[in-house]
């Protein structure tokens, strides 16, 4: 998923030898989907810092019950 998201946003920044499977026909047409692209990258790096952060969450709480006993 780091990698999908990363790779959204260096084909939204048109970076040399990034072909852009969403804007494949003309610089036009790029340029019009660049927002979307934009805010799906961004959006697949918000979710995956939440699913971090509840994983990272749920480890300290089972170390918290397993020290508790």
């Amino acid at each position: 998923m780091a990698f999908m998201a990363l790779m959204h946003v260096i084909m939204v920044l048109g970076l040399p030898g990034a072909s852009a499977h969403h804007a494949a026909s003309a610089a036009s047409h790029h340029s019009a989907q660049a927002i979307p692209m934009l805010a799906v990258g961004v959006s697949e790096l918000v979710l995956m810092f939440f699913a971090a952060a509840i994983l990272n969450r749920s480890r300290i709480r089972g170390s918290d019950l397993l020290n508790a006993r």
